[in-house]
């Protein structure tokens, strides 16, 4: 029986840095947990893995940020782009 008790990790993904939440294991509240300055694609996507072990993360949830007219744009393009790097590197990710 799978466990149930797992966490999800929601990003806010920007060019300096990436903000990160935690929910609790009930998955009803989330808190944030650091403001992470980035470094390198492959240094970000191992912090952020290390993140996901260590914290029974079962799911990433990517913010996707709009236009003001509802279309995206390259903010959005990049969001997407740092998502397929970390699904390549195993983690299951939604945007």
């Amino acid at each position: 029986m799978e466990n149930s008790y797992y966490r999800v990790m929601s990003l806010d993904y920007g060019d300096v840095r990436i903000g990160i939440a935690l929910s609790d294991i009930t998955r009803f509240i989330a808190s944030g947990l650091e403001n992470y300055t980035r470094v390198s694609l492959d240094k970000d996507c191992k912090h952020i893995a290390e993140l996901v072990a260590n914290n029974n993360v079962k799911v990433i949830v990517m913010g996707l940020p709009l236009n003001m007219d509802g279309t995206e744009g390259v903010r959005a393009e990049l969001c997407r782009e740092f998502a397929e790097e970390l699904k390549a590197a195993g983690l299951e990710v939604i945007v």
